[in-house]
């Protein structure tokens, strides 16, 4: 399940706006042209369709894919190498996102607090000897012992 912010829908005007805002050029000519086009080369999802009059929609995270685009641009790379890596991250996002679910989340808090639990248990029963060196400690010098003969 995607996060809450994700799953917010930004109208065009929006998604150029915001975009702008956070330096990304979309060159000469209708920046709205310009999404039309990164959606015709895979790179940005089609646009939902919302409200009485069908305005075209994109999911918040657009922005920052915008963005990585106009990065990959700036540094000069080509068509090819900016899908390359947008595919490598949706393969890496999709391999990690049941990890970002809140219920995952919950479970691994759990988890890791029941395993804490149970070592500090072990460890007070002396099951385990968690803290405790293993080697005997440095004997004390006597005070009658004479360092020098």
């Amino acid at each position: 399940m995607k996060n809450e912010k994700s799953l917010r829908l930004l109208s065009v005007d929006q998604v150029i706006e915001l975009a702008q805002k956070q330096g990304v050029d979309f060159g000469k000519g209708k920046p709205y042209n310009r999404l039309r086009y990164y959606t015709k080369l895979g790179w940005l999802p089609n646009m939902q369709r919302k409200g009485k009059n069908g305005e075209g929609h994109y999911p918040h995270w657009v922005i920052n894919r915008l963005k990585l685009i106009q990065k990959l641009k700036d540094k000069g790379y080509s068509n090819e190498i900016i899908a390359e890596t947008i595919e490598k991250r949706e393969k890496i996002r999709s391999l990690f996102a049941p990890l970002l679910t809140s219920r995952f989340q919950r479970k691994l808090l759990l988890g890791g607090i029941s395993l804490l639990l149970g070592l500090i248990i072990l460890s007070e029963l002396d099951i385990i000897p968690i803290g405790k060196s293993k080697k005997e400690p440095l004997p004390l010098i006597q005070p009658e012992t004479s360092v020098f003969p």
